[in-house]
């Protein structure tokens, strides 16, 4: 079973790829390798990763120092070639010294973007997913807590190398408690068929 890094809404985790199916997840008419499956969990969380990361909330916040709405929009270049680009919306609910919150709702479109697999493969992605989720902070001089919470899914169209070009249903709920600067991160879903987990503990730095 391998590892792969997941670094949607900002959290550094690692998404475990198994061979259990999820029922909830979007059909696909494609079935993928574990190393397929793992380089399509990977560009989804770098490219929902980027949008949540580089997005309006960091912008509204800074400038308001209150409440409001900012668009979410940006490119993530893939490795391999192509882009990924991100739109949508980020409502702050209140921002001060002391707390944060915000809803927000982003899609991010796979424009010909290629990935590669630890085995050399190389695979072109299209499609969308939507992360729709939500987080809770409150600060201090010396520690950060909080909540953060999303739901990621949609469709890939994969091809390429030694693959059978189809569709790859995502479905990903990600949920992490954050208390003193500890993360505890956890995942679960499926990509392509391929079932997804993860829990990992960090701290902030």
């Amino acid at each position: 079973m391998k590892k792969v890094f997941f670094t949607g809404l900002a959290i550094f985790g690692l998404l475990y790829v198994g061979a259990c199916s999820d029922d909830d997840a979007p059909a696909s008419t494609t079935t993928l390798t574990e190393t397929q499956a793992e380089a399509v969990a990977s560009a989804v969380g770098e490219g929902t990763g980027a949008a949540v990361q580089g997005g309006g909330f960091g912008r509204l916040a800074v400038r308001s120092q209150g409440t409001g709405s900012a668009a979410v929009d940006g490119t993530f270049t893939c490795e391999g070639g192509g882009s990924i680009s991100t739109a949508g919306t980020t409502t702050v609910n209140e921002f001060t010294q002391s707390s944060a919150s915000a809803d927000y709702g982003v899609t991010s479109t796979f424009n010909d973007c290629i990935v590669q697999t630890e085995e050399g493969d190389n695979l072109t992605l299209s499609g969308s997913v939507t992360n729709n989720g939500g987080f809770d902070f409150t600060f201090s001089e010396t520690s950060i807590g909080g909540s953060v919470s999303a739901d990621i899914t949609g469709n890939i169209d994969v091809s390429g190398d030694n693959v059978t070009s189809g569709t790859c249903g995502v479905s990903i709920s990600v949920n992490s408690t954050i208390a003193d600067n500890v993360v505890n991160s956890t995942a679960s879903g499926s990509v392509c068929g391929q079932s997804v987990s993860f829990s990992e503990t960090d701290t902030i730095d």
